[in-house]
């Protein structure tokens, strides 16, 4: 993104978090699958562990603050408590609110109206109507 830093250690850390979500809730498919235990039981332990930590690191890669914290806290792990929250506080301007909206595109901000557009495009590349440059005929290189 344009304007920020490169988020690096934030993007390893989505990966882990989402990866290991995923190795739970495969590990989970697969104690079903073969019978070891009550499938309710290991559902529920399943969704109640695997899916927070998949949506976590979603979010974390995504550069939403909210899931920043929760693949901190949810680690477990107090090395990467003390490491995330330096790294995420140099950089907590740069994160994503959760009301945060994505810009809409630069094709969504142009003008309908499509002399609007020829005319903008043609005043920033310089080229003013019935110069010999112009891309196409304007008003007047038109034979009335």
């Amino acid at each position: 993104m344009p304007g920020t830093q490169p988020f690096t250690w934030g993007i390893y850390v989505g990966l882990n978090t989402l990866f290991l979500g995923g190795f739970v809730l495969v590990a989970g498919v697969l104690s079903i699958a073969r019978g070891d235990s009550d499938p309710a039981l290991t559902v529920f332990a399943t969704l109640l562990i695997g899916l927070p930590f998949v949506i976590a690191g979603y979010y974390t890669v995504r550069r939403y603050r909210a899931a920043c914290v929760a693949s901190t806290i949810i680690s477990l792990n107090i090395v990467w408590w003390i490491a995330n929250s330096i790294y995420f506080r140099n950089r907590w301007h740069e994160l994503r609110a959760a009301s945060t909206e994505i810009e809409p595109s630069a094709a969504a901000k142009q003008p309908d109206d499509a002399a609007t557009v020829q005319e903008t495009s043609l005043t920033n590349a310089g080229v003013q109507a019935g110069d010999a440059r112009a891309p196409f005929p304007t008003g007047r290189d038109i034979p009335q």
